[in-house]
């Protein structure tokens, strides 16, 4: 009860962070970006007891960014990294690398793990 409890509660304290992360105007840019995305990352690997390793260059650090392709592009990354996380059967390692080609950013996620079949159901 405690232990779920507690889970439950940083999860809650996540969730908060996200939020007035996204609406925070000093945020707007791609560093500010790329450092809540390696935050995430790291706790999120580590927990796992995944090895890990994030790599973001070379892009334009002190580019600017609307609040809406930052919310939504940290969405998608902490959308990717559970499911890597969660799915990976038999994962090790987990690596992120966030490059850029042109004018659009391409996030890899990559693990070792083996593949597993879709069960039929859609996510959100």
């Amino acid at each position: 009860m405690v232990a779920r409890l507690l889970l439950n509660s940083r999860a809650a304290v996540q969730a908060l962070r996200d939020v007035v992360w996204s609406i925070d105007s000093r945020a707007d840019s791609v560093q500010a970006l790329l450092d809540r995305m390696e935050d995430h990352f790291d706790q999120t690997a580590a927990a796992a007891g995944l090895q890990h390793s994030f790599e973001a260059n070379p892009l334009p650090h002190l580019q600017a960014l609307r609040p809406l392709v930052r919310k939504h592009s940290y969405l998608v990354f902490k959308e990717f990294v559970t499911n890597a996380v969660r799915h990976g059967k038999g994962a090790t390692t987990l690596q992120v690398r966030l490059l850029r080609d042109g004018s659009y950013f391409v996030l890899q996620i990559t693990d070792n793990g083996q593949a597993v079949a879709a069960k039929g159901r859609s996510g959100r």
